[in-house]
């Protein structure tokens, strides 16, 4: 397998971090890492929030013993997703994420979540 170019951008080439985060979700479920396998799938839903990326969460989150703390989460950020775009109040989503960054900088994994909100999601 071809190395890519390493000047290449997202735009040179759809799909590679998907294709990335898919082969590190991998990796970490023959580790037995189900926390990881947990923020990867969360990733998945919140790009892409279908009933089969909540359930695949589901799954993982329970592998994790942290399903009714990610259920929660997904449920609300999901809700408030939808109301500030509804309401035209990007600008009040961005500052609620920064905010949710700066309180929980120390939990990378939430960190990738939140970053998955950002407003090219909420454009979609």
């Amino acid at each position: 397998m071809a190395l890519p170019d390493p000047g290449m951008t997202v735009d040179d080439a759809p799909g590679i971090a998907s294709a990335l985060q898919e082969r590190l979700r991998s990796m970490a479920q023959k580790e037995r890492r189900h926390d990881l396998v947990a923020a990867y799938r969360a990733q998945d839903f919140f790009d892409s929030p279908l009933n089969t990326s909540y359930s695949e969460l589901r799954k993982a989150a329970e592998k994790a013993k942290c399903w009714p703390v990610v259920r929660e989460a997904a449920v609300y950020l999901r809700f408030m997703k939808k109301i500030y775009t509804r309401n035209h109040r990007l600008d009040d989503w961005q500052r609620l994420l920064s905010r949710l960054r700066r309180e929980h900088q120390a939990k990378r994994r939430l960190m990738g979540v939140l970053d998955t909100l950002s407003i090219k999601k909420l454009v979609e």
